[in-house]
């Protein structure tokens, strides 16, 4: 929940810090190996604001997002 936002037009986008630094931990610099996720929809790729974007014109706003995890999973 958030208070004071504004009037506009958002997009979400989380991770699932699973070692709690605070930072998205990636494989090879490039792919992430923790969860990532967005407003976009579900099951999209390399979705962009667009696609992911929603109108927000204040009140209680409910937003449905999906996290992925990697298929693959690399030492760290």
């Amino acid at each position: 929940m958030f208070s004071g936002v504004a009037p506009a037009r958002y997009a979400v986008s989380a991770f699932h810090d699973e070692n709690g630094d605070g930072l998205l931990q990636r494989t090879l610099g490039l792919w992430p190996s923790e969860g990532v996720g967005s407003s976009a929809a579900v099951g999209a790729r390399n979705a962009s604001f667009a696609d992911a974007a929603f109108d927000y014109s204040g009140g209680v706003r409910e937003v449905l997002g999906s996290i992925r995890y990697p298929r693959f999973s690399w030492s760290r």
